[in-house]
């Protein structure tokens, strides 16, 4: 029980202590301890509020620059926004209760406006604390309120950027390779289904439900490694090629719809019609295929895996183009199968050469 427990709990964990988040884990602490100081000795009274200071370095930790600069950027609009609010509810002769409702309602309306971005959840929080907590100093609290949280939002970004501003990289890189090995595992049950005499259920189908979750995944991924490379430093020393990878990504996407023809040819019609020895060919096909997918994912000995794959497609056209279908059927059941590996190969083919080829 406990070893169940336990195996289902460290997936969920593992997110958290990863190197990445364990470093934006220690900048925010750092950030807020330093914004704590720092905001302790800001003038005019709004000291008084320092404890603001660091809630704003940690809304300002985000995982790329960028996100923190344009995250603080929407926090101190949408504080302003709903300090405004308050300031035009405090002058009201209405009861508390009833300028509460106002001002949350209010916040949240004006929370509605998307160009307000990740700021707009605080408009009704900024709005609520005015009125409550500014009492007879409104005035000094709706500064040292905006003063401390900006001065609490400079130091998050500051740290962010100056120390070890943070790539994100390593995701996109996973992402996309784990989608090349997932079109190569599924190819591998292709090629099973292609060896029994029965393929039995559509259990092939559902084996690529996941892969426009995958790629989806891949393409945010890629959108974050996109932007943490911008006014970061770090950018410089490590190198990522973010048009390739989109193109990449592209060309698994046109993939997967591959795969759905070939999973539709396979599971339709019976495999009975078509002889064996072409059936091994199509399983070579579909063998050699898949490996050329791991070869582009390792990066290695891609020439020869593109050689073979060619091959084996060269062998499964001679052997149909020789065969005698019995059925329209079968011949379409072959033909599809033939067509869908040999533009997945085509695909990949043209990816590892655009790849080898020199830079302008």
């Amino acid at each position: 029980m406990s070893g169940t427990f336990i195996s289902r709990v460290i997936p969920v964990l593992r997110p958290a202590v990863r190197p990445p988040r364990l470093l934006l884990v220690g900048k925010a602490a750092v950030a807020a301890a330093i914004a704590w100081a720092v905001g302790a000795l800001l003038p005019w009274g709004a000291a008084e509020y320092a404890y603001y200071a660091p809630l704003g370095a940690v809304i300002a930790m985000a995982p790329t620059v960028v996100s923190s600069v344009r995250s603080s950027a929407q926090l101190v609009v949408g504080l302003a926004s709903g300090i405004a609010i308050a300031w035009l509810l405090v002058p009201l002769a209405l009861p508390e209760p009833l300028k509460i409702a106002l001002a949350v309602g209010a916040g949240t309306l004006v929370a509605g406006i998307p160009v307000l971005g990740s700021g707009r959840d605080y408009v009704p929080v900024a709005a609520l604390f005015t009125l409550l907590l500014g009492g007879s100093e409104l005035g000094d609290y709706s500064f040292g309120y905006v003063a401390q949280m900006a001065t609490g939002l400079v130091v998050g970004v500051a740290v962010n950027l100056l120390v070890a501003p943070p790539l994100q990289l390593q995701d996109a890189r996973e992402s996309v390779s784990r989608l090349k090995r997932r079109a190569a595992d599924h190819l591998d049950g292709a090629a099973s289904v292609l060896t029994e005499p029965k393929p039995g259920d559509d259990e092939l189908s559902r084996s690529i439900d996941d892969y426009p979750a995958l790629l989806e995944d891949a393409f945010a991924a890629l959108d974050t490694a996109r932007e943490s490379r911008r006014i970061n430093p770090r950018a410089r020393r490590w190198s990522f090629d973010v048009d390739g990878t989109r193109d990449d990504l592209d060309a698994l996407r046109r993939v997967g719809r591959h795969l759905q023809d070939l999973d539709a040819a396979l599971l339709d019609g019976p495999h009975e019609a078509v002889p064996a020895d072409l059936r091994e060919a199509m399983g070579d096909a579909v063998r050699a295929t898949a490996e050329l997918l791991r070869a582009w994912d390792r990066g290695d000995d891609l020439a020869r895996h593109c050689g073979d794959s060619l091959e084996a497609h060269r062998a499964l056209r001679r052997r149909a183009g020789g065969w005698d279908a019995p059925t329209p059927e079968s011949r379409e059941q072959v033909a599809v199968t033939a067509f869908s590996l040999r533009t997945v190969h085509d695909e990949v083919e043209h990816r590892v050469r655009s790849s080898d080829r020199p830079a302008p």
